[in-house]
């Protein structure tokens, strides 16, 4: 378990909960105490990570095979850190597509996604989020099912890329038709 002695500032996060809903930033050692309240059984307690901005990064299969990254998301936070509220309540957070990264963590982003699209064995399209800090990227998930029509990396890097929305689906019924989505594939 990390404690404030290595770290300073933890980070708490409800195992079955989406979208940051239930985060709690652990700043002293007495907010530990609301943390079993707030996340309803298990879950993550690891180190912050100070950071200039989040980063989320698509990744698509086309019907030919191929997979492709899409031009990665820069995440501002309206107001702090971009949990549940700066998410989906805030109109002051903005997403910037595609992000205003150096040439390099464009480069990272992209790669690093697909690299975890096909560590996961993930089909069709996923969703890879991260920090990017003074030190470098910091994975933080890959959501392997995000909807399609209301996610930023998927709708906006598509049509970043000059992708349609219809060609974006018609691309996952031919894959799902061809088998494309079955284990082992």
């Amino acid at each position: 378990m990390p404690t404030f002695a290595e770290y300073g500032r933890l980070i708490a996060k409800p195992a079955r909960d989406g979208s940051s809903y239930g985060l709690i930033f652990v700043n002293a050692k007495q907010d530990l105490v609301a943390v079993p309240q707030r996340r309803q059984g298990r879950g993550l307690l690891d180190r912050a990570v100070h950071c200039r901005v989040e980063a989320t990064c698509g990744v698509l299969e086309r019907s030919d095979g191929s997979a492709q990254s899409l031009p990665p998301i820069e995440i501002i936070p309206g107001e702090g850190a971009f949990d549940y509220t700066a998410k989906y309540l805030l109109k002051s957070t903005q997403e910037i597509c595609p992000g205003r990264f150096s040439p390099e963590i464009t480069a990272a982003l992209k790669d690093q996604a697909l690299r975890a699209h096909r560590a996961l064995s993930c089909r069709g399209y996923s969703r890879t989020d991260f920090i990017v800090s003074a030190k470098g990227l910091v994975y933080l998930e890959t959501n392997t099912l995000p909807r399609p029509d209301g996610d930023l990396a998927i709708s906006q890097g598509a049509q970043a890329e000059g992708i349609e929305f219809a060609d974006f689906l018609r691309d996952q019924i031919v894959l799902g038709r061809s088998g494309a989505f079955q284990s082992g594939n």
